[in-house]
């Protein structure tokens, strides 16, 4: 028996199988270059995404010690070397899941969730 969700949560997809967001989510969050994430996919879609918040501190340092130049976060989260980063991280998550649940696309975005854009609960949850 493995426990994902409660059953409200889950999502289904085309392809009649079901994802936990919150589950993806968590184990994005594992990474120390990821701040935030949002799993996204529906019955009109046959693939999970996400959306990526980076863990910028993290990110900076990193960028730093490769020796990958940025003026701002914003720059800084739009680099291909950022973007192959969180790239395999997202990999790693994919490898423990099975194949039609896995992240298929994902975009970082260059600012946190933000309760006062209405995409945070005011405890901090995804809405």
């Amino acid at each position: 028996l493995i426990y994902l969700d409660r059953v409200k949560d889950l999502v289904p997809l085309a392809s009649g199988e079901y994802f936990s967001p919150q589950y993806l989510e968590v184990r994005l969050r594992f990474s120390s270059y990821i701040q935030d994430a949002m799993a996204i996919g529906s019955a009109e879609r046959d693939f999970v995404g996400a959306l990526i918040i980076i863990q910028f501190d993290n990110v900076a340092r990193w960028a730093e010690k490769n020796r990958i130049s940025f003026t701002t976060l914003v720059d800084l989260s739009q680099k291909p070397e950022v973007y192959e980063l969180i790239r395999k991280d997202v990999q790693r998550v994919n490898a423990a899941l099975p194949e039609a649940i896995r992240i298929k696309r994902f975009s970082i975005l260059h600012k946190a969730f933000d309760a006062d854009e209405a995409e945070l609960t005011r405890t901090r949850k995804l809405r």
